[in-house]
């Protein structure tokens, strides 16, 4: 049944799983958190909030698998587009650090947050912060027929590990953006 701007009663106000062990971020996952939202924050001279996606319906993709796994896929061609190999392994080990279960999918903040605690291929981001400006690399929350997470770069952006020119109306549904320092 559908709640209200298109969540399901099911995910609508994050009661699910409100209070586990796996929506509960660690104190070192809060820390980073604050620590980016600060920096964020002074450098664009405005409030920065992390928007949390909540659960998203993402379209379903991996590599090889069924795997509802687009924010890990967006957060490794930010990581591509800095030059470092990243393996479709790679992509699913990182969004198996956000959920337990294949339909799922994951936030973006939190796939961020997964990635600076552990690592992608073997990289933990420096810093992410809010971005303004949707510049290549610049890692987007978009919210379409479905919850999606797609990477800038130049007039088109990476999207399940294609580039594509930009859709119409996709820069216009971006409702986080995330700009993504990598060593």
């Amino acid at each position: 049944m559908k709640g209200a701007a298109g969540h399901t009663r099911k995910h609508a106000g994050g009661g699910k799983h409100a209070g586990t062990g796996k929506h509960r971020p660690s104190a070192a996952q809060q820390a980073a958190r604050k620590k980016w939202q600060a920096a964020g924050a002074h450098a664009a001279h405005v409030h920065a909030v992390a928007r949390h996606s909540g659960h998203p319906t993402p379209s379903k993709w991996s590599p090889n698998t069924d795997v509802a796994c687009c924010a890990a896929e967006a957060l490794a061609a930010s990581l591509r587009l800095s030059g470092r190999p990243v393996s479709d392994q790679d992509v699913l080990d990182l969004y198996w650090l956000t959920s337990d279960d294949p339909d799922a999918g994951a936030g973006l903040w939190e796939t961020i947050e997964a990635a600076a605690m552990y690592g992608l291929a073997g990289v933990r981001p420096l810093d992410a912060r809010p971005a303004t400006l949707f510049a290549a690399g610049v890692v987007l929350g978009v919210d379409l027929a479905e919850r999606h997470a797609v990477t800038v770069d130049g007039h088109g952006v990476w999207t399940w590990g294609q580039w594509r020119p930009v859709p119409c109306g996709l820069l216009a549904a971006a409702d986080e953006a995330w700009a993504i320092t990598w060593p």
